[in-house]
């Protein structure tokens, strides 16, 4: 069988017929047509797989999120925010918790950093409130 195309561009046909490894541009056609159905079914499966790989990565961004938010929690209920820089870290606006427990006198309250609190004022707090009691 003779596939002849008259427009073709000769550097495209020498491309085609390096990808195909055939040595005459109708053999080369033929045989990218003979691929074509394969080549097709195999990007789509390429393009479901990227897409459920995208799911998982953002399924993991999200616990890592959730990861952090829980570590920054935790150090602010224990009084240790400055192991994540100056600040003591804000909750996230959106994150609801219930506030600390206190006994009667509410120490908690004034034993802990406050959302936003550097350390030093923190520190100093403490100091002004042990020259009062």
């Amino acid at each position: 069988m003779l596939i002849k195309i008259p427009d073709a561009d000769d550097a495209f046909v020498e491309k085609l017929k390096r990808q195909t490894g055939t040595s005459t541009g109708s053999k080369a056609y033929a045989k990218a047509a003979a691929e074509f159905d394969y080549l097709v079914k195999t990007v789509e499966w390429q393009k479901r797989e990227i897409a459920r790989l995208e799911e998982l990565v953002a399924v993991r961004d999200q616990t890592i999120k959730g990861a952090r938010s829980a570590a920054i929690l935790l150090l602010e209920a224990t009084g240790q925010g400055d192991l994540l820089g100056d600040l003591v870290p804000e909750s996230s606006p959106d994150r609801r918790r219930p506030a600390p427990a206190g006994d009667e006198v509410g120490t908690e309250s004034r034993l802990t950093p406050q959302a936003g609190e550097t350390m030093d004022h923190f520190l100093a707090r403490l100091n002004r409130q042990g020259r009062q009691s």
